[in-house]
C-alpha cells in the first residue's frame, strides 16, 4: 500500500495518472508461489491525500477550489466490483475510488517463504 500526501498534478492528462497492468498467466504457478497465484498487480492500492492541480490539463478527480482526497485500487476480478464510492477507469486498468469510503480500502499482506523471497519482493 502506497501513500502520496500534498501532491501536485502538473500539465497532467486523466488518461496519464495510472496504469496497473493484469499480472501474466505464466506468474500464477503452483512451483513459484505454493498455492496462492503471484498476483502482485491485482492487490495495489495508492492512497492520495491533499492533491492539487495546476496547468491546462487536469485529472477528472481534481477540484478548482479545494485539494482532494482519492485511492486508486487495481482491477480484481470479483471483488473489486463491491468497492462502494469507486468507478472503473478503464484507461488507468483500476478503480478510482472517492469520498468516505475510498479510506476504508486496505491491503491484507502474508509474508512469502520462498527462498527467493527478497529478489521479488519490494
Amino acid at each position: 500500500m502506497q501513500f502520496f500526501k500534498t501532491i501536485v498534478f502538473d500539465n497532467v492528462a486523466n488518461d496519464a495518472v495510472s496504469y496497473i497492468y493484469d499480472p501474466p498467466a505464466g506468474w500464477a504457478k503452483i512451483d513459484d508461489c505454493g498455492k496462492f497465484p503471484c498476483t502482485g498487480p491485482q492487490n495495489i492500492v495508492m492512497q492520495f491525500d491533499k492533491v492539487t492541480c495546476t496547468g491546462t490539463k487536469k485529472p477528472g478527480f481534481c477540484s478548482d477550489k479545494e485539494a482532494v482526497a482519492f485511492t486508486i485500487a487495481s482491477r480484481r476480478l470479483g471483488d473489486t466490483k463491491g468497492y462502494k464510492g469507486c468507478t472503473l477507469n478503464k484507461t488507468w486498468n483500476s478503480y478510482l475510488c472517492t469520498g468516505a469510503n475510498q479510506k476504508k480500502i486496505g491491503q491484507l499482506i502474508f509474508e512469502s517463504l520462498d527462498g527467493d523471497t527478497l529478489d521479488r519482493s519490494v
